[in-house]
């Protein structure tokens, strides 16, 4: 394999200069050798700066709507910027060689498009003014709270309220989080950013009173105690951590990121991701890591790989693996056509069908599956609207939706430490081999998995056919361990899931006596389970679940009652 380093192209290590020519001049030659080659970094620290950044216009899953309301994350531009970019290219590693990249301004800190055998390992990237801002409570008034702010942060007051800034953005509105250090915890609560009764006046350098009208209780609105830590971010989702679109062969190799902006690690219709030792937390001083998800896996084929990974301080959840349900707008019976179209505000533009592929029509209401063809035609009419030339468009009909089941990955996520999760850990929704297995979950608001399915909200599809749930360990949380809930109207009653078995687990039950919750499913299994719990008894809640078998599970140090058993 052909050797390139970085060196050689003007840029040293921990140079106070802007690395990003050097990036890309590097990148630009491996791309000209057309052989495979892997670029060498020296060891230390480079700058990534904004002024010569690379730029892509890419729709990008679950990110910002079209519009000019910051407040619902709405923007007009589609463009990204990256010190990284590689489009069209194959075969090629970036060997960090333990160095790490800090990103001066709000950027995407990598984009991978249509490429192949790409592979990124032994490099950290960071922020050098983090678009998640943060702020410690460091004394309670009767009407206000003293916050202590380090420099990382970067603020003015404006007409009483705060405007927090850095190179190349700013923002002044938008979502808030809690951080508990001694609980640990970090969930989401109103922020004092969308309050129009707070007032931020400075008290010296790094240091602001917030004035708030105190709520029913007399208590400050925001939740926050003596030493909770506020973590403050924009809701509009421009830029990301690593985009990767299009590609096949992607790997992650001992990579760590401490801060990512908006969704953090997303990929969306490419074909084989390996995450090995793919680390997301923030560095000492800071609390939060990412101002979204930390995983988003939007149509994807082929095999997920997640394994040996470190995950703590998100904004949203920490997986999220899904495809996408497009509403049938028209039906060309005699020409075999039908027309489709993105339904949720955020994810839009993002294609994701080719010819040979296989389709379903599913009803919205049930999630159930009328109808399968193979796709002969695919034409983007706009971001919005597909028009699909298919084998049969018998049992497509108006109103129902469509969901592309060629586009469903195998999953596997392994020995991984997710923590300090406010949301959930892992979303699942795809109809191969799903192994989830040996891994600790602390500290999540939410429960450990959730496998849900909708064509209502925010279209994330479709069923699963065979999960494992096995050897993971969900401690001092604060929900159920697994929650299978498809999102079809009140009343249906058939199986949108089937295939669960959740074995060998330790779980601890610090905030409810439910350890399971599961509707629309056929073929469960909870076997073999350590249960530890504060109440006399633990709960398993099946609705409209067939061929359930529930043995062998331990409660506190007592084999579960045969009243529990099914």
């Amino acid at each position: 394999m052909k050797k390139i380093y970085l060196r050689d192209f003007g840029i040293q290590a921990n140079s106070a200069a802007d690395a990003v020519p050097a990036f890309k001049a590097a990148i630009k030659a491996a791309a000209q050798l057309k052989e495979p080659c892997e670029i060498f970094f020296d060891e230390g620290v480079y700058n990534a700066c904004l002024s010569d950044l690379s730029h892509l216009d890419i729709h990008v899953s679950n990110t910002i709507a079209e519009g000019n309301d910051r407040t619902k994350g709405e923007c007009n531009s589609i463009k990204r910027n990256t010190p990284f970019l590689l489009e069209g290219m194959s075969d090629i590693v970036i060997n960090g060689c333990g160095s790490l990249i800090k990103s001066r301004g709000k950027m995407t800190q990598i984009i991978l498009k249509d490429c192949e055998n790409i592979t990124f390992k032994n490099i950290s990237f960071d922020y050098l003014n983090p678009t998640v801002t943060e702020m410690t409570v460091i004394a309670v008034g009767e009407n206000y709270l003293d916050c202590k702010i380090s420099d990382e942060y970067p603020y003015k007051i404006v007409d009483e309220k705060i405007v927090w800034c850095g190179e190349g953005f700013e923002f002044s509105d938008g979502i808030s989080q809690l951080f508990d250090p001694k609980s640990g915890f970090t969930w989401r609560y109103p922020s004092p950013l969308q309050d129009k009764n707070a007032r931020f006046v400075e008290l010296g350098k790094g240091k602001i009173r917030l004035y708030f009208n105190p709520d029913a209780n007399g208590n400050n609105p925001y939740g926050a105690k003596l030493g909770y830590v506020f973590q403050m971010r924009d809701a509009i989702r421009d830029e990301c951590g690593i985009i990767i679109s299009g590609c096949k062969n992607t790997a992650f190799i001992n990579t760590t990121m401490h801060f990512m902006a908006g969704i953090g690690f997303i990929v969306q219709n490419s074909d084989g991701i390996t995450l090995n030792g793919f680390n997301v937390c923030p560095p000492i001083g800071r609390t939060a890591s990412c101002a979204a998800d930390f995983m988003h896996f939007s149509g994807c084929r082929g095999k997920i790989t997640i394994e040996n990974g470190f995950y703590l301080g998100a904004h949203d959840d920490a997986v999220n693996v899904h495809g996408t349900h497009l509403k049938i707008t028209e039906v060309e019976a005699a020409a075999n056509k039908i027309k489709v179209r993105f339904m949720h505000s955020q994810t839009y533009g993002i294609g994701g069908f080719a010819v040979g592929d296989e389709v379903a029509s599913i009803n919205p209401d049930t999630l159930l599956e009328i109808a399968k063809a193979r796709v002969l035609e695919v034409c983007e009419l706009n971001p919005y609207e597909i028009v699909l030339t298919l084998s049969s468009t018998e049992g497509f009909e108006q109103a129902l939706m469509v969901e592309n089941i060629s586009s469903t990955a195998e999953v596997l996520i392994r020995n991984n430490h997710f923590e300090r999760i406010p949301t959930r850990g892992i979303l699942m929704t795809t109809r191969k081999p799903v192994v989830i297995e040996n891994n600790v979950f602390e500290k999540v608001k939410g429960c450990a998995v959730l496998i849900a399915d909708d064509a209502r909200s925010w279209y994330e599809s479709g069923r699963v056919t065979d999960v494992t749930i096995k050897n993971n360990i969900y401690r001092d949380s604060a929900n159920r361990f697994v929650v299978v809930a498809p999102e079809c109207v009140e009343g249906a009653s058939q199986a949108v899931h089937k295939g669960i078995k959740i074995t060998d687990n330790l779980i601890e039950l610090s905030y409810t006596d439910e350890v399971i919750s599961i509707k629309n499913t056929d073929g469960v299994l909870f076997e073999n389970n350590i249960i530890y719990g504060a109440n006399e008894n633990c709960r398993v809640t099946l609705n409209s679940v067939q061929n359930a078998v529930i043995k062998n599970n331990i409660y506190n140090g007592c084999y579960m009652t045969e009243r529990e058993k099914l």
